[in-house]
């Protein structure tokens, strides 16, 4: 059950005492949308992902395939927000973690699908607070 235990030591097997430390259990994200689902090969898009279990994090990141990112929460929309890093290719996974250490499980919601650019084409607008980019 997730929450918050006392951590507590037994130093001969029998008698527990408190050490003043606790430990948080977590119910593992899972990731049921990822907007968009594609990304430049070149990286620097913004994904946002949806689903459960994603808020009370404490150091967010997320994965595409082996490239760890960080990320944020926004706790309006109840979503992680991440940038994919350039040099990714192919169909790629995603994963999210709530504290920089454990990952949630990809599947077939948690993947995009990486296309090629040439950095010359790329245009990017940041025209009002928000980033587009434009592929001609």
């Amino acid at each position: 059950d997730p929450g918050r235990r006392r951590i507590e030591i037994a130093p001969n097997g029998q008698q527990w005492e408190a050490v003043g430390m606790e430990f948080e259990f977590v119910s593992e994200p899972v990731i049921e949308l990822l907007m968009p689902d594609i990304a430049p090969d070149v990286g620097g898009l913004v994904h946002e992902m949806m689903g459960r279990n994603l808020d009370g994090g404490s150091q967010y990141r997320c994965r595409f395939s082996e490239s760890v990112v960080d990320a944020t929460f926004d706790t309006s929309a109840g979503s992680v927000l991440c940038v994919s890093p350039a040099g990714l290719r192919g169909r790629v996974g995603v994963a999210v973690s709530l504290n920089g250490q454990q990952f949630s499980k990809t599947g077939a919601s948690a993947s995009l699908d990486v296309f090629d650019v040439d950095v010359e084409e790329l245009h990017v607008d940041d025209g009002q607070g928000g980033v587009a980019a434009t592929f001609q």
